[in-house]
């Protein structure tokens, strides 16, 4: 199956492993320790984990993924991560 995650907005909190980034799955499923690539630039976006879904964040069909801070480049509000393969 194929990931689709579209980026909202980031946020970098100092205090926190990576950087935040949320946005919408619109297809497959996003887990801990995945690779994906934003669509455009093909820059490699590394998952270091996801964040509890609050109840806003389901009710909203939001996500929020922390990533490496190496791969923040690659994520800006609009950009697509897709699988990487």
């Amino acid at each position: 199956m194929s990931t689709r995650f579209t980026v909202t907005k980031t946020y970098d909190l100092p205090a926190r492993e990576g950087l935040l980034v949320t946005g919408h799955v619109t297809e497959g499923d996003i887990g801990p320790n995945t690779t994906l690539r934003e669509q455009t630039t093909g820059r490699q976006v590394r998952i270091l984990s996801v964040e509890f879904l609050t109840p806003a964040a389901i009710r909203e069909n939001r996500t929020t993924l922390v990533v490496d801070r190496r791969d923040a480049a690659a994520v800006e509000a609009g950009s697509v991560l897709v699988d990487a393969g």
